[in-house]
């Protein structure tokens, strides 16, 4: 008797693990049948909530798992192209506004989208527009940019700010011969008015200031005119803070 308890016990607990498997199974594939039905009608969004269901129901269901993939680089690429569409377009307000630093950042962004997203996607055509777009903006800021920096440069040094040209150059984040010459034309301007305070303030014992003008001086190198200047301006100025150093070892 207890035998047989046993047994009716286990076949209806095979019975409810099977019901259960089947059950699984018929809605993760229902689900999958709408997900393609909507993946066939380019409801790419819908499609990709249907498939989840699927999986939500039985996680290894094959079908669901490649559909899953497919509607996903589709979704994703989507996104990605609307949201390098907006970065390009802040791209051209700051370049408008003359923000040249963003409109540098936003466009490499938009382009670095672009240029990720897979050939075999239905907005393809519209990436391959942008891009041509923005490759033609880009060789133009190329041009332009180097050149707004240089005269906004070129201002701040003319009012004495010769930190404030320098570091507007180091933004830039490309170096020809005439930034690299404009850069040591200020890092030397910087440098000389320090060294003239030092020197006017008899040798001066902040080390501070000494390892400051040390500093831009050192940046200008053989190919500038003014290195001689430099040099000889640096090796003052080693000799003070060699000088200082001993005083306070003692």
């Amino acid at each position: 008797m207890k035998l047989r308890v046993v047994i009716l016990l286990l076949l209806l607990i095979v019975i409810a693990v099977a019901s259960i498997i089947f059950y699984l199974k018929s809605e993760t594939y229902k689900y999958y049948r709408e997900a393609e039905k909507l993946y066939e009608q380019k409801k790419y969004y819908e499609a990709y909530e249907k498939v989840l269901k699927s999986l939500s129901y039985y996680k290894f269901n094959k079908k669901s798992l490649i559909l899953k993939s497919k509607v996903y680089k589709i979704i994703k690429a989507e996104n990605d192209f609307k949201t390098a569409k907006k970065f390009y377009q802040e791209a051209k307000k700051a370049y408008f506004i003359e923000d040249y630093e963003t409109a540098k950042d936003r466009i490499a962004r938009a382009y670095e989208l672009l240029i990720n997203i897979p050939p075999d996607v239905p907005i393809k055509e519209e990436v391959d527009k942008l891009l041509k777009e923005l490759n033609f903006e880009i060789s133009k800021y190329e041009k332009i940019i180097p050149q707004k920096y240089i005269d906004k440069a070129l201002t701040l040094s003319a009012k004495g700010d010769y930190i404030g040209a320098y570091e507007y150059l180091e933004k830039l984040g490309v170096e020809d011969e005439r930034v690299k010459k404009l850069k040591m034309d200020f890092a030397y301007k910087i440098g000389e008015e320090r060294f003239i305070y030092i020197m006017s303030h008899k040798g001066s014992e902040d080390k501070t200031y000494i390892n400051d003008a040390i500093y831009w001086l050192s940046k200008v190198d053989k190919t500038h005119p003014k290195y001689q200047e430099a040099q000889k301006e640096l090796k003052i100025l080693n000799s003070l803070l060699l000088n200082n150093q001993k005083m306070e070892a003692k």
